[in-house]
This record gives structure tokens, C-alpha cells and sequence, in this order.
């Protein structure tokens, strides 16, 4: 099995320098997943050692999906070669009435496992991608890094601090936010709730006034 290799802090802030040369592409739906897919499946063929990795498990999900503007491939590039896809879900998370939009990484399976494909430590571009995700998505509140496992690929976005179990194999799961987008988020449904208590309202007057109409016509057609 392939792992990544322990790098020094030192070794960390040269990779940082270099962060600036690398740019992200996002690859939405199916037709972006097909573009896509040849440079994937040989970066796979060099770097994968999980199925999560290959392309080819994504795309059988997506094949059994009608809808897929809502799921995006995020591709990483430096020097014009792909060195990293993270595979990304819009998504609306919450319960009761409250639905929050969320970024979060692609279910593909039941199993409830995610990973990423990378052939390097991703922590030096959390910063790119995150502003990338921002300027180029539509709103969403939070990241949610789902699900990763301690000794997979996506686990090296995180910082040293935030990687907490002991474990090979425990699941790690971190959301990644800023106090500005949360307030945006809140800004957001305070109109929104404010339209439809205003809409039900309405509507228990218009109904209020056809029960008084209805009422009026019984009582004309009794007399």
C-alpha cells in the first residue's frame, strides 16, 4: 500500500512556495466527469491504491443519476499535469425546517468511506482551494470533509492538530467554515422566513375571507 511519505516543516513551507503555481480546474456533471476522465484514470493508474481513487467507481454512480449539475470534480494542476481530484457534492444539510447548504465530498457508495486521489500532501493548497470553491461555486455555508480515513489521501489537507484519532482506520470528520459565510447564510433566511410567514399569513386571510364570502352566500340564499 502506498503512503505518503512523513515531511519535515521545512520540507512543508517549500511545497507552500510553490502553491502559487498550481491552479484548480472544476469539472461539473457528467459531461465535466467525461472530459475529465482520461487524466484521472492515469493519474489513477500512477498514484491510486484504494477504489475510491479511480474514476471509474464515480462514474457508475453518476451514470445511475438523472441530475448531476450538483456534483463537482475539482482537478489540481501544476505545470499543466493533474497531481489531485476531489470529488465534491452541493448538498443541503440539516433537520427539521433548517437546511443549511453544504459543500461535501461525493458519496459515491453505501459504505460510507471517502477519499481523495493526490500523489503528494494536499495541507500547502487548503487555503487555494477553499477560495477557489468559494469564487467559483454557488453559495454554500459550510465545507464538510466527511468520512476520511487517517491513513487515506484526503486526510493530508488537514493540519497536523486536527488529525486527533490514534487510529489507522477511525473515520476523521471536520467542517471546514468562516464566521462571515455563516452570518451570510443567517442574512440570507431572515427574509426568506420573513416572505413566508407574510405568504401564511395571507393565506389564513384569504381563507378567513372566503369562509366569510361562503358564509354570506348561504345566509343570502336562506332567506
Amino acid at each position: 500500500m502506498k503512503r505518503f511519505d512523513t515531511m519535515s516543516c521545512s520540507a512543508l513551507d517549500s511545497v507552500s512556495m510553490t502553491a502559487a503555481a498550481v491552479n484548480i480546474r472544476i469539472f461539473s456533471g457528467k459531461t465535466g466527469f467525461a472530459a475529465l476522465q482520461p487524466e484521472w484514470a492515469e493519474l489513477a493508474s500512477a498514484s491510486a491504491y484504494h477504489f475510491l481513487h479511480y474514476p471509474t467507481w464515480y462514474g457508475a454512480e453518476l451514470a445511475n443519476r438523472e441530475n448531476t449539475d450538483a456534483i463537482f470534480f475539482v482537478a489540481f494542476y501544476e505545470a499543466g499535469r493533474l497531481f489531485a481530484v476531489m470529488p465534491f457534492e452541493r448538498a443541503l444539510l440539516g433537520k427539521g425546517r433548517l437546511r443549511v447548504p453544504v459543500l461535501q465530498l461525493f458519496y459515491p457508495n453505501e459504505m460510507g468511506v471517502n477519499d481523495v486521489i493526490s500523489n503528494r500532501v494536499l495541507a500547502p493548497y487548503r487555503t487555494l482551494l477553499v477560495n477557489t470553491l468559494r469564487r467559483e461555486l454557488p453559495f454554500f455555508c459550510l465545507i464538510r470533509w466527511q468520512c476520511v480515513l487517517e491513513n487515506g489521501r484526503a486526510v493530508s489537507l488537514l493540519p497536523p492538530s486536527e488529525k486527533t484519532s490514534r487510529y489507522p482506520c477511525v473515520k476523521i470528520h471536520r467542517f471546514f467554515a468562516r464566521v462571515q459565510h455563516i452570518l451570510e447564510w443567517i442574512q440570507q433566511q431572515i427574509p426568506q422566513r420573513t416572505a413566508e410567514k407574510r405568504a401564511q399569513s395571507r393565506g389564513a386571510g384569504r381563507i378567513a375571507s372566503g369562509v366569510r364570502n361562503c358564509g354570506g352566500r348561504i345566509a343570502t340564499s336562506l332567506r
